[in-house]
């Protein structure tokens, strides 16, 4: 995303995490990973196994509804020709850097203890 240029981009980062089938996108997967476990929460047989269910369920409904949104924005995007300008296209985050792996982490100041006050 932080390389597209264009709205067909755009599009095509959208689809590929609503597809479908044998190369499913990812909100696909997390949709089937809550099936899964609402079928295994329900087979449990227990109250708070019926409840931990329902609440999955309820994620899964949501989730397909959010699934089916990014799907038609996508195709929405993909209906767009549009294209940014150089000085608007979004520019990756500078990364912080990191110290070398042959240096070791400063070693905390131990202030010296003031003696206790007897009364």
């Amino acid at each position: 995303m932080i390389e597209a240029r264009a709205a067909g981009d755009v599009s095509k980062a959208l689809l590929s995490v609503t597809q479908t089938g044998y190369d499913a996108g990812a909100l696909v997967r997390l949709g089937s990973l809550l099936e899964a476990a609402a079928e295994f929460s329900h087979a449990l047989g227990t109250v708070q196994g019926r409840q931990i269910g329902a609440r999955i369920d309820a994620l899964g409904r949501q989730l397909a509804f959010l699934i089916r949104e990014v799907h038609e924005a996508a195709e929405d995007f993909g209906a767009t020709v549009a294209v940014l300008p150089p000085h608007r296209t979004p520019k990756p985050p500078c990364p912080r850097p990191r110290p070398a792996l042959d240096t070791t982490p400063p070693v905390p100041v131990h202030r010296s203890a003031a003696p206790a006050r007897s009364p």
